[in-house]
């Protein structure tokens, strides 16, 4: 009877206390979460994804777009940045195009000194490559060696540089060599 009636209210009761202290927990950490990160995280990570899936299927033009639709709203974000040049260094995307954003990079507002480090390695890498700009390449081993001084990185840039320098230096010297030969053949 009524203890049956009394254990049955004190269960309910029970589950909607807990339920309630469940949602409260939950709206709470989504409120930090929201305070902590306007826009959320997620957001980004969701337009990557989306992107990421458009150039996968070969609609490199279509991720483009994307990434910058979002930027129009959100602002220059070196994640984003990031992930779209990531998408146009592949071999089916716009070497130029990946240029623009890795300078881009570089100046976003949010941008760290890894992501400006990053960009500056990446803008060697296309301009030694697709983009075939010998001396932006300097240009930019230049940067990585003044702008991160006693670094792994920067001894690696000041290596290189000396290298190319010295390559340079020899093959002048073969060809002053080869034109002093055709001008007194023996």
């Amino acid at each position: 009877g009524r203890y049956g009636v009394a254990a049955t209210g004190g269960l309910i009761g029970a589950t909607v206390i807990l339920l309630g202290v469940r949602a409260v927990q939950s709206l709470t950490q989504r409120g930090a979460i929201a305070v902590l990160e306007p826009g959320g995280r997620g957001r980004e990570q969701a337009v990557y994804s989306h992107a990421e899936a458009l150039a996968v299927r070969g609609n490199v033009e279509a991720a483009s777009k994307v990434f910058d639709e979002v930027r129009a709203q959100h602002g220059e974000k070196a994640l984003l940045l990031r992930a779209e040049a990531e998408i146009q260094l592949r071999a089916d995307g716009d070497a130029q195009r990946a240029r623009e954003l890795l300078m881009r990079l570089r100046k976003a507002p949010d941008a760290t000194r890894a992501d400006e480090l990053y960009a500056t390695h990446r803008l060697v890498d296309l301009y030694l490559g697709p983009v075939a700009d010998e001396a932006r390449a300097m240009a930019e081993l230049r940067r990585i060696a003044e702008r991160f001084p006693g670094t792994r990185d920067a001894d690696g840039a000041l290596a290189e540089l000396e290298r190319r320098r010295a390559l340079r230096q020899e093959s002048l010297r073969q060809e002053q060599h080869r034109t002093s030969n055709d001008q007194n053949p023996s």
